[in-house]
């Protein structure tokens, strides 16, 4: 008897869903959600976190600010393709700036100083920032676009805020809402201070699945999928605030500035080379993510903790082809000492919200913050390899990291007022349950 032919069959979906939900939660992951068809069709908390509860999104927020400008253009508030000058008057005056478009400023094209990553600024400092390159000429990641784009739309809609029209605009109409979002001097952190359960930011990339539709009703105009997609020459791989699968040059410049991983050398398909090249990914710090893929009618959601060798390409492999596979990616080392400068400027940020710092403790705290990022890194380096640590070495790792914090907080202290130090334990405590909750 001949033996039978190959199968050509595609992976079952169960196994796909299995796949990618292992992965992500053996990359220190807390939640994933995947919609498809349809439908709900997995979706679990991961590592002790409750899948009810909200989650820190970092950099996933920057992709709410390309919808909110669809919305604000439909409104007639603003438009997307005309000079930013045309609502601030500030950038009429200003010869290298008055030309800029609102499509530059959202596609990071604009020139505009973007600041470190995870330091982001008040509106008004944002808009007070220098160019450094003309408009349109490169990308150039951070803050800076996004926090500008706070002013622009804080000055069109007058007496309503960003966050609030985002609400009353966008998410109500879809049962979403955010849980909380980060301020900076009374200003909503629209580059990374959002807060929502993985249902609430499922159903915002429904809403782009579904090219701005809710349940039979057109809540944004169509033809806001192509708008996210479209992509400047200066920016292949990144689109309205959102990234995506375009096909890139291994040697293009965009590479260079871009915080996301390639697959490979990026010239089969930035993201994930055998995957189509509609995918739109919000992405943030410890591997946040939310696709959105309409060629497979799919959207999912990721949360996560810090885990330096997740893959993109290696995750949307599982979840879309069922293959389990790696990739190598030449980019992941060297791209440590941006990640640790991004968690420091996090953290100080944080710490400038919950404490109220002044300038110059914000200025002192700094180097200390980074100083021990950089050391918990190295520290619990050990701890992320495939070696299984003796209980000794395990002991003594954690002596060590509890030396070191202890360090950092006697230092952190040493900068505060008395009620900025209790409060500061305060917090300390909140973080250290939050950990046993989870772990």
């Amino acid at each position: 008897m001949e033996d039978d032919p190959p199968s050509n069959d595609p992976t079952p979906d169960d196994d796909r869903y299995e796949l990618a939900a292992s992965y992500s939660a053996e990359k220190a992951g807390d939640a994933i959600v995947i919609y498809e068809a349809g439908d709900v069709k997995h979706a679990e908390g991961q590592n002790g976190f409750d899948l009810d509860n909200a989650h820190f999104l970092a950099s996933g927020t920057k992709s709410f600010s390309g919808v909110m400008a669809w919305a604000a253009a439909a409104d007639g508030l603003l438009d997307i393709d005309a000079p930013v000058s045309d609502v601030i008057p500030e950038w009429a005056n200003d010869e290298a700036k008055a030309s800029i478009t609102l499509y530059q400023l959202l596609t990071l094209t604009s020139g505009l100083d973007p600041g470190s990553p995870g330091e982001a600024s008040s509106f008004e400092e944002a808009l007070a920032r220098d160019l450094v390159h003309a408009p349109g000429e490169s990308f150039r990641y951070g803050p800076g676009a996004f926090q500008a784009f706070g002013g622009v739309l804080t000055q069109a809609l007058n007496d309503e805020g960003p966050t609030d029209y985002l609400q009353r605009r966008i998410l109500d109409p879809i049962g979403a809402s955010f849980d909380r979002w980060n301020r900076v001097d009374g200003d909503p952190q629209l580059a990374g201070g959002a807060f929502l359960t993985a249902d609430d930011w499922l159903r915002f990339g429904q809403l782009i699945l579904q090219d701005g539709s809710w349940n039979g009703t057109q809540v944004l105009p169509s033809g806001l999928q192509d708008a996210l997609l479209q992509t400047p020459d200066a920016a292949p791989g990144y689109g309205l605030t959102f990234w995506v699968n375009a096909p890139l040059s291994s040697d293009d410049a965009f590479l260079d500035d871009a915080p996301v991983s390639p697959d490979g050398d990026g010239s089969g398909g930035f993201l994930y080379a055998d995957g189509p090249s509609d995918i739109l990914m919000a992405a943030g710090l410890f591997n946040q993510r939310l696709y959105v893929i309409p060629s497979r009618d799919m959207v999912v959601v990721r949360f996560g903790r810090a885990d330096p060798s997740w893959s993109d390409a290696e995750f949307l492999a599982r979840v879309l082809d069922g293959e389990d596979i790696e990739r190598p990616s030449a980019r992941r080392g060297d791209q440590r000492a941006e990640n640790l400068d991004l968690i420091a400027n996090l953290r100080v940020t944080q710490l400038t919200n919950e404490l109220d710092l002044t300038p110059d403790q914000r200025a002192t705290l700094q180097p200390i913050i980074k100083e021990h990022t950089e050391t918990m890194s190295e520290l619990l380096g050990p701890f992320r390899s495939d070696d299984r640590l003796r209980p000794l070495q395990r002991l003594r790792l954690l002596r060590q990291i509890r030396n070191q914090q202890e360090a950092t907080d006697e230092a952190i202290e040493a900068v505060l007022t008395e009620e900025q130090v209790e409060r500061y334990r305060e917090l300390r405590n909140e973080e250290r349950e939050m950990w046993r909750e989870q772990r």
